[in-house]
């Protein structure tokens, strides 16, 4: 008999899907909210650029280093408990910001709160690929990157309208812990039993099946690019820091627009080749930058899609990835997805920095075109070699 959970239309699957989506959306606002709040935090106490680089990088290695222990903690305590854990973890540190002044500190609660936090994102993907029907997962994949990519994009508009000064905007992002919380009180009894598999088996995975893994770190790559260096590449050609600011929206909107089309491409064409067309589209609009900087009606839309490239290689990656994966498989396949996503959004800054300053401006272009270039073969090479059985592509 069919399990009511994955039964599309069903009461129970759409509460659960909607529940999960909207915790993982307000997960995504607390995110882009606490990283410049910290950064701005740590500036008024006279700390440098490079001390508050490193203290924003130590989120990424708590989501590495978490990936060995993920599998065993969800077998353990089960799904919904382990994203009550991490999100408890992630309040509790939030909450002592304010009151610490020592730099050790800084680093341990942005360690505690890159560990809470990384714990609910990996989990809510594991959920939501685990109780999807095969026929839907592309759309409801893009929904869930778009409805994370927009939680995002509203953290720093919170900022805006509290204020950076003092614990206050550390108690909103607190409470809005709370409010991620309360879409899951409504889905006990309906989160999916993840049994553990050995985390020496996630290196087979990738090399089953390394189409997912590539777009994450590519995904990662390329995006935390556009936040980081997009804008100072933009100064380095003359642009105004306002016009920069609406690029940087321009792409974020492309990547939450987006990602529903995609998705829909993704259950009705063969997932592998539409991968192929976000990575060529992507590269195209990469390596037209440098030409279009002078025509922004040109450029604007460019960079709208160039965003939508950025968010599709998550999705589709998220997509193939619960294909490809067993139930079974999936808690330690997407741990090592998102660890993928954070060695591509920690390498991401720095390479092309160094790439703008080894050829400066237009080596930003080359160190993004590269990114996209890599995905792009590897996407052909297993298109051309190991072609996507019939059975396993999107119903036309």
């Amino acid at each position: 008999m069919p399990d009511a959970n994955r039964m599309p239309g069903s009461f129970r699957y759409i509460i659960t899907l909607f529940a999960v989506i909207a915790s993982a959306a307000v997960a995504g606002m607390i995110t882009g909210g606490t990283a410049p709040l910290i950064s701005f935090a740590m500036a008024e106490a006279g700390y440098n650029a490079t001390v508050i680089g490193l203290n924003a990088s130590v989120s990424g290695i708590a989501t590495i280093l978490m990936a060995p222990f993920l599998p065993r903690l969800l077998q353990t305590i089960h799904t919904l408990p382990s994203m009550y854990l991490g999100l408890a973890l992630a309040l509790g540190s939030l909450l002592l910001f304010p009151w610490v002044d020592i730099l050790p500190w800084w680093f341990l609660l942005r360690f505690a709160f890159g560990l809470g936090l990384s714990v609910h994102w990996v989990v809510s993907e594991t959920w939501i690929n685990a109780i999807v029907t095969e026929r839907q997962r592309g759309r409801m994949m893009g929904i869930y990157v778009a409805a994370l990519a927009l939680g995002f994009l509203m953290g720093p508009i919170l900022l805006r309208l509290v204020g950076t000064d003092g614990p206050t905007p550390f108690i909103w992002l607190a409470g809005l812990i709370a409010v991620a919380s309360t879409p899951l009180i409504f889905t006990h009894g309906m989160a999916p039993h993840m049994p553990a598999q050995p985390i020496g088996r996630a290196y087979r995975f990738v090399l089953r099946s390394p189409v997912p893994f590539v777009a994450a770190i590519i995904g990662g790559f390329v995006g935390s690019t556009l936040l980081n260096v997009f804008p100072v590449y933009g100064i380095a050609n003359g642009l105004a820091e306002p016009v920069i600011v609406e690029l940087v929206i321009a792409g974020g909107a492309g990547i939450v627009i987006m990602q529903l089309p995609i998705g829909w491409l993704a259950d009705h064409f063969d997932r592998q080749k539409v991968l192929i067309g976000c990575s060529a589209v992507g590269l195209i609009a990469t390596i037209a930058l440098p030409f279009l900087l002078g025509h922004p009606w040109l450029l604007w839309p460019t960079v709208f899609v160039w965003g939508g490239t950025i968010g599709a290689l998550y999705t589709l990656g998220l997509t193939v990835l619960g294909h490809r994966f067993s139930v079974h498989q999936l808690s330690i396949a997407n741990t090592a997805f998102v660890a993928m996503y954070q060695v591509g959004s920690m390498t991401g800054p720095p390479a092309s920095g160094l790439a703008k300053d080894l050829w400066n401006p237009h080596g930003f272009v080359a160190a993004m075109a590269v990114a996209y270039a890599l995905a792009l073969a590897v996407n052909v090479y297993r298109a051309v070699h190991h072609p996507t059985p019939a059975g396993e592509r999107g119903s036309h």
